[in-house]
């Protein structure tokens, strides 16, 4: 099953271009537990000391 659900709303001050995205289950339901999997590459180097974590 392909569902495309996820749309690219980047543009180029991203640093990371994001190629695939996959969930399983495909059809996620509120309240179980999901697995996504992503397939990216970085632009440039990232110092993971220096993240801040979103959210």
């Amino acid at each position: 099953m392909n569902n495309h659900l996820v749309e690219d709303a980047s543009d180029d001050n991203y640093v990371m271009d994001i190629l695939d995205i996959t969930c399983t289950p495909a059809l996620p339901r509120l309240g179980h537990q999901v697995r996504w999997e992503m397939y990216s590459h970085l632009k440039e180097t990232v110092d993971l000391t220096q993240v801040t974590p979103a959210g």
